[in-house]
This record gives structure tokens, C-alpha cells and sequence, in this order.
């Protein structure tokens, strides 16, 4: 029965995450500002997703294979999404390479401006709560999105669910809400040492390596290429985090209301 609580993982991770926070030393948490990070999470997925950015660089190919699809009468989805994936195989790894560089480089352009647009003006505390509420709303965003599949596959194969990768799902998940706690509170830091700028262009570079080598990863499947992204992700978040939390702790202690 244990492997049917495997699609809600993500969100295990997020409020690990929480806790982690909570047992440094922050016992309440900023509602209003936690929220306002989870809505800008959602608010980037829209950018993302609408204005199809990510993709601009796979668009003709796109066209071309449903072109060729209609040409040949298909019109199942998986076979289409094959065909699409054969032709960028086609054009050989510096394709793959650029095409992942580009979609990791406009998220973590997208997501750490929109967060940076909100911290500047903000307070370390504030900055904490937006980054975890952030993290946390993208450890949802995750299950949501993925979770009708995620059934369906555990009806069919649920022999085939190893522990490991559901606790895989865990370790990413809190990884990757205490990255954006970290950054947040670096991003607001460089803010405070009036470089704010550079601050904002070394948070996108940190966080379009992280999800270029993810992405290097899903077309290649090389395991390094994850393990890569894996590590950088947590020790970014762990450094950040534990270099500057005590800044928010203070701002904490010193307004306890």
C-alpha cells in the first residue's frame, strides 16, 4: 500500500523542507510572504508555459513534424512526441546541449527575476518565507501536474515502484525549496551590499547550470549529468542557506510579533 502515496512525495520533500527551517530556529513563518512565494512560482510556470520561451529553439521542429504528421494521417500524440524527439536526436549532442542551456537559463531567468523583483525592497525574514513558499509551491506544482499519470502507471506497474525513487522524489523536492530559500536570501543580501544586480545574475547562472544539466540529463540519460545537478543543488542550498539564515534569525528574534 506504501506505493500508493508515491505521486504525493514531492510534497513530503516541501514540508520537510519546513521542518528543517522550523528546527533553525524559526519557529513561526511568515503567511503572507510564504503565499506571495508560492504564487510567484505559479505566476512563472504561466510565463513558461504560455509564452512557450523554453521551446522557442524546438518550435520549427515542432511545425515540420506535425506537418509530416498530417502528411502521413497521424495523429497519436505519443508517436508525434517520437518523432519530434528522433529529429532533435538527429542534430546531434551540441543541438542537445544548446537546446538544454537555453531552457534551463530562461527558467532560472524568469523565476530568480520575478523573486528578485519581490525581495529587493524586502527584509531577511521575508525574503526566507517568499523563497520556501516558492520552493514549497513547485514541490505541489509537481504532484499536481504529474500525479493523474502517476496513477495510472502505479495501476499498471506499481511491482516496478522502487522505494529509491520515491525517495528520491523526497530528497529533490527538499533540495530544491531549500535552493530557493538559499538564493532568495542571497539575491536579498547583495541587495543589502548595493549589488543587487550581480547578485540577481549569479542566482540565474547558479540556477540555469542546475536545470540545464537536469535537462542534459532527460535527453541523454547520462546518470552524471543528474548527479551533477543533484549535488550542486543541495550544497548551493545548504551553503546559502546556513551562510546567511542568521540574518533572518536575528530580524526574527529582534520582532518576535
Amino acid at each position: 500500500m506504501f506505493v500508493w502515496f508515491y505521486p504525493l512525495f514531492p510534497v513530503v520533500g516541501g514540508l520537510l523542507a519546513m521542518f528543517f527551517i522550523y528546527m533553525l530556529g524559526f519557529k513561526r513563518f511568515y503567511w503572507r510572504e510564504f503565499f506571495m512565494g508560492l504564487a510567484i512560482l505559479f505566476i512563472c510556470i504561466g510565463i513558461q508555459v504560455l509564452s512557450y520561451v523554453q521551446q522557442i529553439p524546438l518550435l520549427p521542429i515542432v511545425f515540420d513534424v506535425r506537418q509530416e504528421a498530417a502528411a502521413m494521417n497521424i495523429t497519436d500524440p505519443a508517436t508525434i512526441s517520437k518523432m519530434v524527439l528522433d529529429r532533435i536526436y538527429s542534430k546531434g549532442i551540441l543541438f542537445i546541449v544548446g537546446i538544454s542551456l537555453w531552457a534551463g537559463f530562461m527558467a532560472g531567468i524568469i523565476q530568480e527575476t520575478l523573486k528578485y523583483l519581490w525581495i529587493r525592497k524586502s527584509s531577511y525574514i521575508k525574503a526566507l518565507n517568499i523563497g520556501l513558499g516558492f520552493g514549497f509551491a513547485e514541490a505541489l506544482a509537481i504532484t499536481l501536474l504529474t500525479f493523474p499519470t502517476q496513477v495510472n502507471y502505479l495501476y499498471t506497474a506499481s511491482a516496478n515502484i522502487f522505494l529509491a525513487s520515491a525517495f528520491l522524489s523526497i530528497y529533490e523536492r527538499f533540495a530544491s525549496a531549500l535552493f530557493h530559500v538559499g538564493l532568495a536570501l542571497f539575491m536579498l543580501d547583495m541587495v543589502k551590499r548595493s549589488i543587487g544586480l550581480i547578485g540577481l545574475g549569479l542566482a540565474i547562472a547558479i540556477h540555469g547550470a542546475v536545470d540545464s544539466l537536469a535537462m542534459l540529463y532527460q535527453y541523454l540519460g547520462e546518470i552524471e549529468f543528474l548527479a551533477v545537478s543533484e549535488v550542486l543543488l543541495i550544497v548551493t542550498a545548504l551553503i546559502l542557506t546556513l551562510k546567511i539564515y542568521g540574518k533572518a534569525l536575528a530580524e526574527l528574534i529582534s520582532s518576535p510579533t
